[in-house]
């Protein structure tokens, strides 16, 4: 089946006026995408939170750009996501990601890649390979080993939430059919506010603040918090992180059945329970959620191009609800796949959590 768009994209100018701007800067930067916020634009005020942590932690963020952007650019061959192929980043290219570069990817260990970068895209491969049936520590010693030798452990905290949330959210992108960028206008830079948002700092009441929450979602969802604490190695990450999670729980045009059943059945997949159906009568909005949740988490593939499940889906929910429906699973998985890899490896007693065991 071929690429079908399922998510209308949002006219630049018909973006709230924060968004716009964002859009706007990202066009005339050439560092980024603005298809990216049209779609996600969907549900402003997902994205705003979102955008909070995620566009630092790529742009910026402990590891140099380049390695998270040429383990991003793996994922997107993985994925055959022709959008996020498509997509490139000024920053990669100024610190020499070119298409000779990118060639070399399908044969890393003998391309003109660091060791840093080369001990980055093996951990990728073996974080890809898995779908939502993980082991914790499936990534083999050997291959962690390596790793840590090139990177320490806030680093590594940081790389894994980007090849993380590339693997999954990229599959949304990949099944919504999100379209290749044409060519924009650009708009001098000078034009544009530089800074979007204020940097955050993290002081000690935020920090206190977080560990509380951290409990309060241990007490509601382990694993997920779990996933969470990991950023304690990473305190700026954290906060935004956790005020996203909120969001996605709290918030939103979602409501809760929806989420909670979306949220069951990714437990029950990653617990590998068969027959954990969700009690009761359930509503068509809930068995079509959890039908989108089931095939995201073991074979996306099944749902790109897809037009019947498109259909189906949109006869129960709105196009924000639909969106807000893939940042909720993905979301949720990325949480699974963090905990998976990372669980029982940066999780020090100290942070006053466990990983679960099955």
């Amino acid at each position: 089946m071929g690429n079908v768009q399922w998510i209308p994209l949002v006219p630049v100018a018909e973006l709230p006026a924060d968004l716009e701007l964002m859009a706007k800067k990202w066009i005339a930067m050439e560092d980024g995408d603005p298809n990216f916020i049209q779609t996600v634009g969907q549900v402003p005020e997902t994205l705003r939170p979102y955008i909070r942590w995620s566009s630092p932690m790529w742009r910026k963020g402990l590891i140099q750009h380049r390695t998270k952007e040429l383990c991003r650019i793996r994922i997107a061959n993985a994925n055959d996501c022709p959008y996020c192929m498509n997509m490139r980043f000024e920053t990669g290219r100024r610190q020499g990601i070119d298409k000779v570069l990118e060639d070399q990817l399908g044969d890393y260990e003998a391309g003109d890649f660091t060791d840093r970068e080369k001990a980055a895209l093996r951990y990728t491969d073996e974080i890809y390979m898995d779908n939502i049936l993980w082991d914790y520590q499936r990534v083999p010693a050997d291959v962690y080993e390596r790793l840590s030798l090139q990177f320490t452990e806030a680093e590594i905290v940081e790389l894994t939430w980007a090849i993380s949330v590339a693997i999954e959210y990229g599959r949304n992108f990949t099944v919504w059919g999100v379209p290749v960028t044409n060519e924009k206008t650009r708009l001098p830079l000078q034009q544009l506010q530089e800074r979007m948002s204020p940097k955050l700092e993290v002081d000690s009441a935020t920090e206190a603040e977080c560990r509380a929450e951290l409990l309060r979602i241990y007490d509601e969802q382990p694993k997920d918090a779990v996933a969470l604490s990991t950023l304690l190695a990473r305190p700026d990450m954290l906060h935004p992180v956790l005020r996203y999670y909120r969001h996605l729980t709290d918030g939103g045009p979602l409501e809760p059945s929806v989420k909670h059943a979306v949220k069951t059945k990714i437990l029950q997949l990653d617990e590998r329970i068969t027959d954990g159906d969700q009690p009761g009568q359930a509503t068509e909005r809930v068995a079509a959620a959890t039908e989108w949740a089931a095939a995201m988490a073991v074979d996306f593939r099944t749902l790109v191009g897809n037009t019947d499940a498109r259909d189906r889906l949109a006869a129960v929910f709105s196009v924000p609800e639909l969106v807000e429906l893939g940042m909720w699973s993905g979301f949720s998985l990325i949480l699974r796949r963090v905990a998976a890899v990372l669980g029982s490896r940066v999780l020090p007693a100290t942070y006053g959590l466990q990983a679960p065991t099955r």
